[in-house]
């Protein structure tokens, strides 16, 4: 097995007390179970470059997009709050990843751009998301995952049509 910095590859979970905890809490619990374990693994892992999970994510939606994005539309994509998303540009700025870049239509909107060092690091960061992704997927997990990813794919936009929960 291929060791990472940051994984305790030798450390095992207690299986039957979270096997009676999956089927009792069910699909959605493990679902959120899944996922915070995995933006966890990955924090440990991001933490040598000093970047996050949820900073290392807006990096390469910005590498994918090119142009910049305003901070709502950041803020939309990644289903955050506004104030979120502006601390963590400033972060990402601090450190020289992004910088903000005035818009020639609307002086108010500032458009969020990768910098070269940002594109260096998405190079790294993929690199490190691969190699974490192939420990926790086997390979003969790897095309369920795409179907999988599928399906929950269509279970978001399903939730996101159905919009926000009535308040109590």
């Amino acid at each position: 097995m291929t060791k990472v910095p940051g994984i305790d590859g030798g450390a095992g979970y207690r299986d039957r007390r979270l096997k009676a905890t999956d089927e009792v809490l069910g699909f959605g619990f493990l679902i959120g179970a899944v996922s915070r374990l995995h933006t966890n693994c990955l924090d440990r892992v991001l933490k040598p470059m000093g970047l996050t999970h949820a900073q290392s994510t807006l990096l390469l939606m910005l590498a994918n997009v090119g142009e910049g994005l305003s901070q709502t539309e950041i803020a939309i994509a990644l289903d955050l709050g506004k104030s979120t998303v502006v601390g963590m540009v400033d972060r990402l700025e601090a450190k020289s990843y992004v910088y903000r870049l005035l818009t020639s239509s609307d002086r108010r909107l500032k458009r969020v751009v990768i910098t070269e060092k940002g594109k260096e690091a998405v190079a790294t960061i993929r690199d490190t998301v691969d190699t974490i992704n192939s420990l926790i997927f086997p390979p003969q997990l790897r095309q369920q995952m795409a179907s999988s990813e599928d399906y929950l794919q269509r279970i978001r936009r399903r939730l996101i049509d159905m919009g926000p929960a009535p308040e109590s």
